[in-house]
């Protein structure tokens, strides 16, 4: 009852599957493998028709009904709640350096006093995501991987890396300059973020209660369940949660959804980032609000937009266009090589030493109209467990066989055919 949008097959339609992923291609974009044909044959075996449902079509599915390999049936139009887009740079101006808005307080008191339920959704896990010093600007770095750990205000303040688990006692004085002018900066997190509400009520006699579910804060299920029962209670209830709370979505609702670091969510340099914005949001309304608040420094953006109209047609289209230009999914195939090593410079020869090798491929082959050849280039996360990755990224024509290339590659590198990420 809750599906929106419905992508039989043609002439199919009714048991629901899961959308494949990592689908392969011939030559005119249709499956390699046939899914309708062989949907066909599942569905003669147990006589039964065939229905492939989503919320939301991603731009891949979208092309294949644009293509007229699936056939889209509209379902029943959910109504869309008030959204309301609040410029955070104005914020800035009026003196609020909170990460909460003047407008996202008023309506955590507005719907508070009505004792209705509250979701923030947090897009960070811990108190903040960088620990600095402001006097010599360094910034508390993983000594295994190459990112900043995040800064938990747990019982003891301490640093977490969220890539290999390493953790530490947050320091109280500068490391390197001795000065005590160190702090919790960059977006915050659900910690901090419940620090902010709490302040919102410190006059007042009642306090809502006021819960965080996230993989830090959540060690188990019995934990988990704990904290969601506790929405159910007589008391008006705020939860900040991370993407967990998706598993939920179909048991319990929200009246009020704040979503204070919308840029966060989307300010990934992949390709599918804008995109995955809009099937997070579109999961939120399955919460069933009866009001949205987005905050963001750049209310412009198209893909905000997209989200409070719900034209996804058109965002979709142009989305196409640029893809098509630019040579990504859905009209090409991406398959990401990596390599890794504890010695950077060793990690950094072996793959210029791969990149040139396969650069002649192409070349004797003449595969250079059918295969566009990425890097090397250091992975989004230079070193990780201490290791540094080195990256070559393939965008392929669906008619051309990876194991021409691929081939090539000697087994020690890791391959990864149509990954969920170049970074």
């Amino acid at each position: 009852s809750r599906q929106d949008l419905f992508y039989p097959f043609k002439n199919l339609g009714l048991i629901i599957l899961e959308d494949p992923a990592n689908e392969c291609y011939k030559s005119d974009m249709t499956p390699k493998y046939d899914t309708p044909a062989l949907a066909r044959n599942i569905a003669s075996i147990y006589n039964c028709p065939v229905l492939y449902s989503t919320r939301v079509a991603d731009i891949k599915n979208y092309f294949y009904v644009k293509k007229e390999i699936y056939e889209l049936k509209p379902g029943k139009t959910q109504k869309r709640p008030a959204i309301k887009i609040i410029d955070m740079v104005q914020e800035i101006k009026k003196d609020n350096f909170s990460p909460l808005s003047y407008a996202l307080k008023d309506a955590i008191k507005e719907f508070t006093e009505k004792n209705q339920k509250i979701l923030i959704f947090s897009s960070r896990l811990g108190y903040s995501s960088i620990l600095t010093c402001r006097n010599c600007g360094l910034v508390g770095t993983c000594p295994k991987c190459s990112l900043p750990m995040k800064f938990y205000k747990t019982p003891e303040a301490i640093l977490v890396c969220h890539r290999c688990s390493e953790s530490k006692k947050a320091p109280s004085f500068c490391p390197n300059c001795n000065s005590s002018e160190i702090r919790a900066t960059g977006i915050p997190g659900s910690q901090k973020l419940q620090e902010e509400i709490n302040r919102i009520f410190i006059n007042s006699a009642e306090k809502p209660e006021i819960l965080i579910l996230d993989s830090a804060m959540i060690k188990n299920p019995k934990a988990e369940k704990e904290i969601m029962s506790k929405l159910g209670g007589p008391r008006p209830a705020i939860l900040i949660a991370t993407q967990m709370i998706f598993s939920h979505r179909y048991d319990y609702n929200f009246d009020l959804i704040g979503i204070p670091q919308t840029d966060a969510l989307m300010n990934m340099p992949d390709f599918k980032s804008e995109e995955n914005l809009l099937y997070q949001f579109e999961k939120l309304l399955d919460f069933q609000p009866e009001k949205i608040i987005m905050q963001t420094y750049n209310p412009e953006n198209n893909v905000l937009n997209t989200a409070v109209s719900g034209d996804y047609d058109n965002f979709y289209d142009k989305e196409l266009e640029i893809r098509k230009m630019l040579w990504y999914p859905p009209f090409v195939r991406l398959i990401k090589i990596s390599f890794s090593h504890i010695d950077k410079s060793k990690a950094s020869y072996e793959s210029r030493i791969l990149a040139e090798k396969l650069k002649m491929v192409l070349v004797q082959r003449k595969l250079e109209n059918k295969v566009k050849m990425l890097g090397p280039s250091s992975g989004f996360i230079e070193k990780e467990c201490g290791r540094y990755i080195y990256n070559i990224i393939f965008k392929i024509v669906p008619a051309q066989k990876p194991d021409e290339i691929l081939q090539f590659v000697p087994n020690y590198w890791s391959i990864d055919i149509d990954p969920r990420s170049i970074l």
